[in-house]
């Protein structure tokens, strides 16, 4: 509590000049907290990118309650010292910049270094239009990258005034003062007047042009800007710092906040974290303001999906057949209990953290510790959904020999099928599977697992999972002929090659009607046809195996070639560089007679 209370003395030492008067009521403090813009009030816009803070801690004044219970429950003097730490909105200083069209930034940049007016402690960056929709009191920041960029200019203290603001107008002339007839002569007069003024704000002496609206940085700015300035300023931090090396990209699973792997590896960060690990106190406050202001409840760093892993629970000699997500890091949340878990309990499933992702209109629910989740397959999901071959099997069945948590599974049925088998060996993937499709409406059964008993209406349910190794497929299909529609599709969805279920896939489809197998396999950008006419001969192969099995030698020429036909070969995403993530839709003869 010592560190939180910072009397006017050590704020003057450390160069704060705004003075923070003292208040005997709510009313004053909303009278003096509003023209600084330290009073949060709701725009209306849940959505928008630039409200930092989404708590629901407000009263109906908009003040913290925090706020309010320290101003009750202390002297004035106490809540002054406080709030000049807590204050939401962060204090900024303002320096102006030139902005300028692409095509003029070289000439202009060097025209300020040759008067030493650049200046060069600050980056040359693209240009944030700021756009306001009439009506809308929400701001969008539009970039303009290759268009117009700020170059930052150095200014004498006597030509602003001391609040930063320049006192003579904005024009350039008031800006450049003695240097804007130089540099029209330089350019020409159209192109001076394609030049404007911006202005840069300043926080912690760190300028960026306007405030972050990144949701992210922004979120991680007002968390840290909250911390005892202490924290930081021992390290020689700031918040603006801190939040510039932050990750532009990252990902939202409701409730769970996803960052890259390299989201703290930045010197800053690592600093910070050094001194402050994430099990301290300061970086689990730190954390938990930026998820409350990011509308999370748990925050993980990501990583790629190891080919491997270093203990025996999952199967085979090493190898992440399972695909756990072994190289996930918790970082703020209750992730339940730690992996991998090859043989999970019902009470395993119900102490675990469950993220939902929605594409296409369809939810899927996965146990981020356990389990993977890849958005980048959205496309082939969504492909399935219009594909006609799938759209025309709403009698039928369809067959998914790596059902994950329904990844292509959710798609077959939600196009039309009547009913999809599913075969899996991650039992959190299954239990994944089966609330995903609670949540968009569809009955699962699951054999396997101790949910071996099969009621009357089993094989009715919209899924039919079996938690064992495809191997058991064929035959188990085979035996369930007489009590599901014909199997007219075969998913085989395993990266880098399906080759194992190649076989599998053309047994347990329809006998009598055939259908289409769609195997995914990673290919090399230039060898894809080459490759997708190989995997056609061994299906082919596979083909003529079965049929001779199931008919004999004499019935049809085995080397027809409408047998076996290649109808699509769709390029899913890049899986590495210069390989592709590529599905073969196969067209599959009867392999037997037809009733």
């Amino acid at each position: 509590m010592d560190a939180l209370l910072e009397g006017p003395d050590r704020r003057k030492a450390r160069g704060d000049h705004h003075s923070f008067p003292q208040f005997s009521d709510m009313d004053a403090l909303k009278d003096a907290l509003q023209p600084r813009g330290w009073l949060c009030q709701s725009t209306g816009h849940d959505d928008d990118e630039n409200d930092d803070d989404q708590a629901d801690d407000k009263t109906d004044n908009g003040i913290d309650l925090s706020a309010r219970e320290i101003l009750e429950n202390s002297s004035p003097q106490a809540f002054t010292w406080r709030y000049s730490i807590m204050a939401s909105t962060p204090i900024y200083f303002h320096q102006h910049a030139l902005v300028v069209p692409a095509r003029h930034v070289k000439a202009v940049k060097t025209f300020l270094e040759e008067r030493r007016i650049l200046d060069k402690s600050k980056k040359i960056t693209p240009y944030f239009q700021t756009k306001v929709e009439q009506g809308d009191p929400a701001k969008d920041q539009i970039p303009e990258p290759g268009k117009r960029f700020v170059i930052p200019f150095l200014q004498d203290a006597q030509e602003t005034g001391a609040d930063g603001q320049t006192e003579h107008g904005s024009t350039l002339e008031a800006h450049l003062r003695q240097h804007a007839t130089p540099l029209e002569s330089l350019l020409g007069s159209d192109a001076y007047k394609s030049i404007s003024i911006t202005r840069l704000e300043h926080h912690d002496g760190t300028p960026t042009p306007t405030q972050q609206t990144n949701p992210l940085r922004a979120a991680f700015h007002a968390a840290l800007s909250a911390l005892p300035p202490e924290t930081l300023s021992h390290l020689s931090l700031t918040p603006a710092q801190l939040a510039a090396d932050l990750p532009s990209t990252y990902t939202i699973y409701p409730p769970l906040l996803l960052l890259p792997a390299h989201a703290f590896r930045q010197p800053t960060w690592t600093t910070l974290l050094a001194h402050h690990p994430p099990t301290s106190h300061i970086t689990r406050a730190l954390l938990a303001a930026a998820a409350a202001a990011l509308g999370v409840t748990h925050i993980a760093a990501n990583a790629p999906i190891a080919p491997t892993t270093t203990t025996t629970t999952t199967t085979g000699e090493g190898d992440n057949t399972l695909r756990s997500p072994t190289a996930l890091t918790p970082l703020h949340g209750a992730f339940g209990p730690p992996g991998p878990n090859a043989t999970p309990t019902r009470a395993d499933f119900a102490r675990a953290f469950w993220a939902t992702a929605r594409q296409n209109g369809v939810a899927q629910t996965w146990a981020p510790r356990h389990t993977m989740f890849s958005r980048g397959n959205v496309k082939e999901k969504a492909r399935l959904l219009g594909l006609a071959a799938v759209r025309e099997a709403s009698g039928c069945a369809a067959v998914d020999l790596y059902a994950g948590i329904g990844y292509f599974a959710f798609s077959y049925r939600k196009a039309g099928v009547a009913r999809v088998l599913g075969w899996e060996i991650n039992a959190w993937s299954v239990e994944g599977l089966r609330r995903g499709a609670g949540a968009n409406g569809w009955g699962v059964g699951v054999v396997g697992g101790g949910e071996e008993e099969v009621d009357e209406g089993f094989f009715e349910r919209d899924f039919v999972v079996f938690l064992e190794s495809n191997e058991h497929a064929a035959g188990r299909v085979e035996g369930l002929r007489e009590r599901v529609p014909p199997v007219r599709h075969v998913n085989a969805g395993l990266l880098p090659t399906s080759r194992g279920g190649w076989e599998t896939a053309v047994r347990v489809l329809d006998p009598g009607l055939g259908g289409w197998v769609h195997l995914h396999e990673n290919f090399g950008e230039g060898e894809i046809n080459a490759r997708a006419e190989e995997v056609v001969r061994e299906v082919r192969k596979i083909w003529k195996t079965v049929r001779v099995e199931r008919c004999g030698r004499s019935e049809i020429p085995l080397d027809a070639e409408d047998t076996i036909k290649l109808e699509h070969v769709e390029r899913v995403k890049t899986y590495a560089p210069g390989v592709l993530h590529c599905v073969l839709d196969i067209w599959i003869s009867p392999t037997g007679r037809a009733d």
